[in-house]
């Protein structure tokens, strides 16, 4: 949960906490305001989840693309307006699978 341009952002991780406990999300709503500090946990686990997950999205690209399905590539050092306009284009252009879709 973020707060950007004055408009709130939450994810489906957010949706999850939230069903779990609701005291969380108003802990996350505040500090999203800045209103209180979030809570740092040095937690190596995390950091092999987030690998294994990186893992899995790039084998599961892999996979598509070779069954012949149009991916776009990834580009993540583009700058935040230029990856919703990147995103735009893939979508006009018809393009099948775009991982890391930029909101808009």
């Amino acid at each position: 949960m973020k707060i950007e341009k004055g408009e709130l952002l939450i994810s489906a991780t957010d949706v999850a906490k939230h069903l779990a406990c609701r005291y969380l999300t108003s802990l996350d709503l505040r500090a999203a305001r800045g209103e209180i500090q979030r809570i740092y946990r040095h937690d190596p686990a995390l950091a092999v989840l987030e690998e294994r997950g990186l893992r899995h999205e790039a084998a599961y690209l892999s996979y598509l693309k070779d069954h012949g399905y149009d991916v776009l590539e990834d580009n993540s050092r583009l700058e935040d307006d230029a990856r919703i306009h990147r995103t735009l284009g893939a979508m006009r252009s018809g393009i099948q699978v775009i991982p890391q879709a930029e909101r808009f």
